[in-house]
C-alpha cells in the first residue's frame, strides 16, 4: 500500500477516534499501534515499550510538568484580582480603556504559566464579570479574552514550545527566547486593534467616572510587583544562562507557591487539586508528543525484490559460476561517518572475504 494511503488510512481513524470522544493521548496511542501492527514487520509490542520507556525519561520533558503545576498554582490565587487592581488605573483613560486589561493580563500571565487554557481561565474569572457589569459589549470582552490567551503558546514558558524543542532537538532555551519579540508584537497588534475598533466606534466603549492621580497609579502598580519578579526570576535566568529550563521552572514552581500562600487564599486542598491537575495535562502532552515524535520513524518492512532492494539483493536471472572459495559476507552499513576507505563508503555494499572479517574482529 502506498505512503498516501496508509496516512489517510490512519488520519480517517485519528478522526473518528476524535468524534467519538476518545482523549487525545488514547487516540494517538491507538492509531501508533495500528500502524506498528498492519503497516509494519517490527514487534508492536517491544518497539512501543522500549520508545515509551525510553522517552518517559527525557531530562528536558521534565520542564513540562513543571511549568504547567505553576500554571494551576496560579490560576488557584488571587492573582488575576492583583492583575486587574495593578493595571486598571493605568488603562482607564486609553483608547479601548479597561478591554487592554484582557490583552496586558494574559501576556503577563502567559510569561509564567505556559499554559493557554490557564490563562483564560485565571484572567477571564476577574476580567469578564467586571467588564460586563461596566458596561462594555460582550463580543469584545471574550474576542479579547480569547486571542490574547493564545499568547501563552508563544510567550515563554511555552509549553507547546518545550515539546517543540524535544520532539525535534532543539535547544529550548534558544526557542524561548526566540519567542519573546514575536509575542511582543501580538500583544501590540491586540492592543492596537482594541484602539482601532474603539476610535472607529466610542459608543462602544462606557466612560469611567474615576480619574487616577499617578500617586495611586503607582500605589496600585504594587499589586504587579511578585508577578513581574516571578517573571524575571523564570525568564532572566534562562536568558542569562544561570539556570535551565527545567531548573528554572523548579525555582517557578517554588516562587509561585511561595506567591500563592502570601496572598492567603491557598490552601492545601487548592494544591492536591493543582496537582492533579497538572499530572493529568502533563500525562496527556507527554503522550501525544511521544507517540506523534516517533510515528515519522517506525520501521518499514524491506523489500526482498524488485523496487526498494538494492541491486546486489535482488534476485539475479544469471546463474552464478560455482567456485571452490566460500562466499563473501555481504555487510550493509547504513552509516559510517568517520569511514576513509571506499569500502565503507556509507549507504553501499561492501563485500568481506572471511578473512578480512577475521582480521577486524582480531
Amino acid at each position: 500500500m502506498s505512503d498516501p494511503a496508509v496516512f489517510s488510512l490512519l488520519l480517517l481513524l485519528l478522526l473518528t477516534l476524535l468524534a467519538s470522544g476518545v482523549w487525545v493521548a488514547v487516540s494517538l496511542l491507538i492509531v501508533a499501534l495500528a500502524g506498528l501492527t498492519f503497516f509494519s514487520n517490527a514487534p508492536t509490542g517491544l518497539v512501543m515499550a522500549t520508545t515509551l520507556w525510553g522517552h518517559s525519561h527525557s531530562w528536558p520533558l521534565a520542564a513540562l510538568p513543571l511549568f504547567i503545576l505553576m500554571g494551576e498554582i496560579l490560576l488557584r490565587s488571587r492573582l488575576s484580582n492583583d492583575m486587574f487592581t495593578g493595571l486598571a488605573p493605568w488603562l482607564g483613560r486609553a483608547p479601548g480603556r479597561l478591554l487592554h486589561v484582557n490583552v496586558l493580563g494574559c501576556a503577563i500571565f502567559a510569561a509564567v504559566s505556559g499554559s493557554s487554557a490557564a490563562t483564560a481561565a485565571t484572567i477571564g474569572r476577574m476580567s469578564v464579570p467586571e467588564l460586563t457589569k461596566r458596561g462594555y459589549p460582550e463580543s469584545l470582552i471574550l474576542g479579547t479574552l480569547a486571542g490574547s490567551a493564545t499568547l501563552g503558546f508563544l510567550i515563554p514558558p511555552s509549553v507547546i514550545l518545550i515539546v517543540y524543542g524535544v520532539a525535534t532537538e532543539q535547544s529550548i532555551a534558544r526557542l524561548f527566547i526566540a519567542g519573546i519579540l514575536p509575542g511582543l508584537m501580538l500583544v501590540l497588534l491586540f492592543g492596537g486593534y482594541v484602539a482601532l475598533r474603539a476610535w472607529m466606534n466610542p459608543a462602544l466603549i462606557p466612560a469611567e467616572d474615576r480619574h487616577f492621580s499617578f500617586g495611586e497609579k503607582l500605589r496600585a502598580s504594587k499589586n504587579l510587583l511578585p508577578v513581574v519578579l516571578l517573571i524575571g526570576g523564570v525568564i532572566g535566568t534562562i536568558y542569562t544562562g544561570v539556570a535551565s529550563p527545567t531548573d528554572a521552572a523548579a525555582v517557578g514552581v517554588l516562587f509561585s507557591i511561595i506567591l500563592a500562600v502570601a496572598t492567603g487564599s491557598f490552601t492545601r486542598r487548592d494544591f492536591i487539586e493543582a496537582l492533579m491537575s497538572a499530572m493529568r495535562t502533563s500525562a496527556m502532552i507527554a503522550i501525544a508528543a511521544k507517540v506523534t515524535e516517533n510515528a515519522s520513524s517506525w520501521p518499514r518492512p524491506m523489500p526482498s525484490s524488485g523496487r526498494g532492494a538494492p541491486s546486489s539483493l535482488r534476485p539475479s536471472s544469471t546463474p552464478s559460476r560455482v567456485s571452490s572459495a566460500p562466499p563473501p559476507i555481504q555487510v550493509w552499513m547504513p552509516y559510517q561517518p568517520q569511514a576513509t576507505t571506499a569500502r565503507a563508503t556509507a549507504g553501499t555494499l561492501a563485500p568481506i572475504t572471511p578473512k578480512e572479517a577475521r582480521a577486524s574482529t582480531a
